[in-house]
């Protein structure tokens, strides 16, 4: 199952035929292009894909220098993944990205998937002289007829997610700021607030909806294609383009957040709250905390916060009592719903 991996775009026995496709059959070989962010000239497996796709999927498909284009290349969280795509493929249903897949596949082209676009390091989603995958348009979001379960599309951000469940009363544990995308936060890990009582977010998956290299779909879980069910709880992007995830719900209608800034005077205690949180971790209590201390190089001063998270109304949350105690320059607490 492994031998076609999407690392490196190299692939064999393509659905889409290879003889289908003629690698250089496109007067768009050897075309150097110019963009907002350098020049690159195409190659004749980015030319193929390219026009393959645009025959194909003329809607979907976006060339430099257009309106379309431009707006998919921007719409990433960091400056440092920008590229230089030889087009952008925006597929809106899992047939379409299979069709896709085969036909870079079958010109040997090499290509990015984007989700949410919030990783930071070139390449990460997005690709100079390749094909860009933009996932925005596979949006679906569905829960189960008992609520327990939503399906959702790579295309969704947590926001999303959350206001969705919102009516329902349910939450999933996906990211803690609402604008990261679905996938790549799922498909690495997860961070969640609630982590210590429902782990990651990648352990919350039921199943993956799963477009492989060769333009296959399948669905992966736990009985099902279960070798590749537990490479994708971690393993990131290189196992298959997913175009759903079914992610287990829980009943957690309304959040209490505290947010305590301290000064210098009370960052000593502030450690020891720190201290005595991490030792003493209670899975009962759905709660988690980002905490951050700063110094100021210029004045030399040092400040610290907390942003703590608790399921339920308490408010304060309990779970933070430690850090509540002590005086605080600025503090903050609410009742909320995950998406407000």
């Amino acid at each position: 199952m492994f031998s076609l991996l999407l690392a490196g775009s190299t692939f064999v026995g393509a659905v889409y035929a290879a003889s289908n496709v003629s690698v250089s059959n496109s007067s768009l070989a050897g075309t150097t292009v110019t963009t907002d962010y350098g020049t690159f000239t195409y190659s004749d497996a980015s030319a193929c894909a390219c026009s393959q796709l645009s025959t194909s999927y003329p809607e979907h498909l976006y060339f430099p220098n257009t309106s379309n284009y431009t707006y998919y290349n921007l719409e990433a969280w960091d400056v440092r993944t920008n590229a230089d795509p030889a087009c952008i493929f925006s597929p809106t249903n899992a047939d379409q990205v299979a069709a896709g897949v085969g036909i870079i596949s079958a010109c040997d082209a090499q290509f990015a998937i984007r989700g949410g676009g919030h990783m930071n390091f070139p390449g990460a989603n997005n690709i100079n002289a390749g094909v860009m995958v933009a996932l925005a348009g596979l949006n679906e979001l569905q829960i189960s007829a008992d609520n327990t379960t939503i399906d959702v599309g790579p295309g969704n951000r947590w926001y999303d997610v959350y206001a969705y469940l919102e009516p329902y009363g349910r939450v999933v544990i996906g990211g803690r700021l609402k604008t990261i995308g679905v996938p790549g936060l799922t498909l690495i890990g997860g961070v969640h607030y609630f982590n210590n009582k429902y782990g990651y977010a990648m352990d919350n998956v039921v199943s993956y909806d799963v477009v492989l290299g060769n333009g296959t779909q399948i669905t992966a879980s736990s009985d099902c294609n279960a070798d590749l069910f537990w490479a994708l709880k971690g393993g990131a992007n290189n196992f298959g383009v997913v175009t759903k995830f079914t992610l287990k719900t829980f009943d957690i209608p309304l959040v209490s957040t505290t947010i305590q800034i301290f000064n210098e005077s009370g960052i000593e205690d502030f450690l020891q709250a720190t201290c005595d949180l991490a030792a003493n971790n209670d899975p009962s209590i759905a709660a988690g905390a980002v905490i951050t201390t700063t110094y100021n190089a210029t004045t030399g001063a040092m400040s610290a916060s907390l942003l703590g998270v608790q399921a339920g109304t308490e408010s304060p949350p309990s779970r933070f009592a430690n850090f509540t105690a002590i005086p605080a320059v600025q503090a903050v607490n609410n009742v909320s719903s995950m998406a407000t």
